[in-house]
């Protein structure tokens, strides 16, 4: 067993007793593709009276527990999906970087012939032709930081949620240590997100907030982006997850702008 695991259940158990004594009703997550089927990745807790406190109160203990809240609705509705539905697979603290995800991502998409139906889609988008030159920009800018300050999150829990809590790092981890596979369609793994919300941690104090059974949203202050700027992020954006671009009912340069939100959601059909 390694120190990664102790620690971990250590903090498990701690947050066990925490959620009891707050007089909290919770399930244990677990999944079945885990080396260890019966390990607890993390509490759900289903939208009950105090929880709105409890989850609170976690928010903003977290630099002290470790302990990060989720928001989640699961799947339309389903507050239980994927996590106590046997949907989530091997959960993972191996994380890779960015650079790696987006190197294969973009392969992927150079790869694509000119009379492929995402080719031509993207033609309709006006997606931007990804010249060397542009590819270079994109990856250099993986390394750039941005963010000046650390986000104190403050924002309350949605009517309707229920809350998954966990013992993390940091909140990008969440995906991989909870194997989640919400993005399946694309063969992305859990650790795989994490990758990405990492690096959008780093540069954007981008701090993952809701995740549900195929979506995700983050959280980031208010940044005052250049136009080059909000350009490779959304290119980021579409990469990360092309059916925010190709099913959003905008082109490509109407989704530029949304890049100054300070909330990002993601969903993969």
């Amino acid at each position: 067993m390694n120190s990664h695991h102790v620690k971990s259940a250590d903090s498990m158990k701690k947050l066990e007793h925490f959620l009891s004594t707050a007089g909290m009703e919770f399930t244990p997550i677990r999944s079945e593709e885990a080396p260890n089927p019966d390990q607890v990745l993390g509490f759900f807790l289903a939208p009950q009276s105090g929880l709105d406190q409890v989850y609170d109160k976690l928010l903003h203990a977290y630099p002290d527990t470790s302990w990060w809240p989720l928001q989640t609705t699961g799947l339309r509705g389903e507050l239980g999906r994927p996590w106590l539905e046997d949907e989530l697979f091997e959960p993972t603290s191996e994380i890779g970087s960015a650079h790696e995800f987006f190197d294969q991502a973009i392969a992927t998409y150079l790869n694509l012939d000119e009379d492929d139906e995402t080719a031509q889609r993207l033609a309709e988008l006006k997606f931007p032709p990804l010249t060397d030159a542009l590819k270079q920009e994109f990856f250099t800018s993986l390394n750039d930081t941005v963010n000046t300050q650390v986000l104190l999150p403050e924002w309350a829990l949605n009517d309707g949620h229920a809350v998954v809590v966990l013992p993390v790092a940091r909140p990008a981890d969440a995906p991989a240590l909870l194997g989640w596979d919400g993005a399946a369609n694309y063969d992305y793994s859990g650790a795989e997100i994490s990758a990405v919300l990492r690096n959008w941690e780093d540069r954007f104090g981008a701090l993952l907030a809701i995740l549900n059974f195929d979506e995700l949203t983050v959280v980031l202050p208010e940044h005052n982006f250049s136009t080059g700027k909000k350009h490779t992020i959304a290119l980021e954006h579409y990469f990360f997850c092309p059916d925010n671009i190709e099913q959003s009912g905008a082109d490509f340069p109407a989704y530029v702008a949304q890049v100054d939100d300070t909330v990002w959601s993601f969903w993969w059909d």
